[in-house]
């Protein structure tokens, strides 16, 4: 079953809170999302669809590059100048309407990518990305903070910067807005 091999992907990413990802293991990951996604487009939306912690277990681990460009293909950001996978996945899904990113808008992603930007947000205080590990030093645990938020802050740029769709209208909207500077000023 097709459902079954992409639950069996993504349960790489269903880790508990703490636990850390390999990063090489992760651009496996990413590589091997984006072939099954490119491959059979409507059953990964609805995939996502049917399980959206998932989305939130992305965003958990947005620290880890691969992730993070997991999420910039799942927002349909990765390549500005070419139809991307998952972009042709979305619009197939929705009958070719145009917004690639409309089921997005009722997931937590937004919230969880502006959350990850404050570098004291409970949500992520002891997520994935900041637990230490033995030997490792609170300079470590600053850098993979900072990597998190660096990871968060492209996925938010890639979807502002994207084409007009729903989640760049919910991230332009004056919920998001007032969160976005609250981030930008309490970091400054």
């Amino acid at each position: 079953d097709d459902c079954a091999l992409f639950s069996r992907v993504m349960a790489f990413i269903d880790v508990p809170v703490g636990t850390r990802l390999n990063s090489m293991l992760a651009g496996y990951f990413s590589k091997t999302v984006a072939c099954l996604v490119s491959r059979r487009q409507g059953e990964c939306v609805a995939w996502f669809q049917a399980n959206p912690r998932f989305v939130d277990r992305l965003v958990e681990h947005v620290g880890v590059l691969a992730v993070a460009e997991v999420l910039l293909r799942l927002v349909g950001a990765d390549d500005p100048g070419s139809m991307m996978p998952m972009q042709s996945m979305l619009l197939s899904a929705m009958g070719a309407s145009g917004d690639q990113s409309a089921w997005l808008v009722d997931t937590p992603l937004l919230d969880r990518l502006l959350d990850a930007l404050d570098a004291e947000s409970s949500s992520f205080a002891v997520g994935a990305s900041d637990v230490q590990s033995e030997g490792s030093s609170p300079e470590d645990a600053a850098a993979t903070r900072t990597t998190r938020q660096a990871n968060a802050a492209e996925v938010l740029v890639g979807i502002a910067r994207g084409a007009p769709s729903a989640l760049a209208a919910k991230l332009s909207g004056k919920e998001a807005m007032s969160k976005l500077f609250e981030r930008g000023l309490n970091a400054s």
